[in-house]
């Protein structure tokens, strides 16, 4: 899956099914998966801006996403990560 469009509003659905689990990286992920899909708005972007956010948000979401094992401090350390990552692009404009 990329993230792009209708995949990001998936994701953003998806997240509501571990929000039980670990509510403060799934709720956080959903709002940025909205957000990049409200960016989106059916009307697509640039090439640059989707590799923009694939590039800097891949290996922080990867890293998150495979921390399930991992102690309370090593998970919102890679959390953090990915809000530097996300804000990074946010305040970065290149649609």
């Amino acid at each position: 899956m990329g993230l792009y469009g209708n995949n990001l509003r998936h994701l953003a659905e998806r997240c509501l099914l571990h929000v039980d689990i670990q509510p403060a990286v799934y709720v956080t992920l959903r709002w940025m998966f909205t957000i990049l899909a409200n960016e989106y708005d059916n009307q697509g972007t640039t090439t640059t801006r989707y590799n923009a956010v694939t590039e800097g948000l891949q290996q922080p979401l990867l890293s998150l996403l495979t921390a399930d094992d991992e102690s309370a401090e090593i998970i919102l350390n890679r959390l953090n990560n990915v809000c530097r990552a996300f804000h990074e692009l946010m305040e970065t404009d290149l649609s």
